[in-house]
């Protein structure tokens, strides 16, 4: 954490990478360094491994809201509104299961989810009113490039990401 907020985003994925591969027991522990390894990799401008990060946290903790956002974001930046969509529904869903249980919750903390399930309401408006444009997936975004850059170097992230991301060879960094 002391690496990511210094900004050395690239030493802050090696240190999640690493409590990653040391711990296999807490699945808690294991969504919280993948949320974080995501904003880190979000930081750098790598948003597919933020986004492969983001779905591995909430595959280990299902009501992680706060990675359900991010995604969100993630998934908005790309102008992916669908998927974008589904988890803000998803995290409003989350919000409200929290209001309805835990009405007994200190005040401070109720106000907090509270302001959390209005910002989401208002994100998922303003990404449905996006989301009628019917604009394309960023694809520059997508591959962490320029949209100046040569078509060799296009090619190149392709290829890259393509590896990166084949089920058959999944890394953890």
């Amino acid at each position: 954490n002391e690496a990511f907020q210094a900004g050395k985003y690239s030493e802050a994925v090696e240190h999640y990478t690493a409590a990653l591969l040391s711990n296999a027991e807490s699945l808690h522990f294991s969504a919280i360094c993948f949320g974080n390894r995501a904003a880190a990799y979000q930081a750098m401008g790598q948003i597919l491994d933020a986004i492969a990060d983001c779905s591995l946290a909430i595959a280990l903790d299902t009501s992680y809201c706060k990675v359900i956002s991010r995604r969100a974001s993630l998934y908005e930046l790309i102008r992916d509104y669908d998927q974008a969509e589904n988890d803000l529904r998803r995290l409003i869903s989350l919000l409200e299961e929290q209001l309805q249980d835990n009405m007994s919750m200190p005040s401070e903390k109720l106000d907090n989810v509270r302001n959390n399930l209005h910002r989401a309401n208002l994100r998922l408006s303003a990404l449905e009113r996006d989301a009628r444009k019917r604009t394309s997936l960023n694809m520059y975004l997508i591959l962490g490039i320029e949209p100046s850059c040569s078509a060799v170097d296009i090619k190149r992230a392709y290829r890259k990401a393509a590896l990166r991301h084949h089920p058959d060879k999944v890394i953890f960094s």
